[in-house]
């Protein structure tokens, strides 16, 4: 079996992994990802600005940059006080910058659930939900920070949404 090799070498590769993951084509991506996976498997070190990268990235950039624009989006938003509403679930099922402005009014008035999607079929809510939960929307990352729900409402799901922890 013969191994193959990349296109590129090590040194576009590291270039390659310092650029912002969207700014990417489906093959460097896939590039990067063996490489990482060969320099763990032959315990070679990873570069450091790669490294330093990979841990920034699954941190959101400061969004409270603007606490101007968080209050006008906060003042869009429905608002629930601190306590989920009445009818407000928690499902089971499974399911990039979307949501930047929810997020930042959110992290803003911590503590409070806010509507953030309306109007979604509940398979469509799950997977809302879930993407918030996990970090998936780059608003929400890093995983954790946001706990989510879901709330019927006139026969269509909301996704409700509540900043939970991390730095501000």
């Amino acid at each position: 079996m013969t191994r193959q090799t990349s296109k590129y070498t090590d040194g576009e590769l590291a270039e390659l992994a310092t650029l912002d993951e969207t700014d990417l084509t489906p093959g460097e991506k896939v590039a990067l990802k063996r490489w990482h996976t060969r320099l763990i498997r032959e315990n070679r070190p990873i570069p450091d600005a790669v490294e330093d990268d990979k841990r920034s990235a699954t941190q959101v950039a400061d969004v409270s940059v603007s606490p101007e624009q968080a209050l006008q989006t906060a003042q869009e938003l429905v608002w629930y006080g601190e306590q989920w509403p009445q009818g407000a679930e928690l499902p089971l099922a499974a399911g990039g910058g979307k949501y930047v402005r929810e997020a930042r009014a959110l992290r803003e008035f911590a503590g409070r659930v806010a509507r953030i999607d309306k109007g979604l079929t509940r398979s469509q809510a799950i997977k809302v939900r879930l993407r918030v939960v996990k970090g998936e929307f780059v608003a929400f990352k890093p995983r954790g920070t946001y706990a989510a729900r879901l709330l019927r409402e006139d026969g269509s799901y909301s996704v409700l949404v509540k900043y939970v922890g991390g730095a501000k």
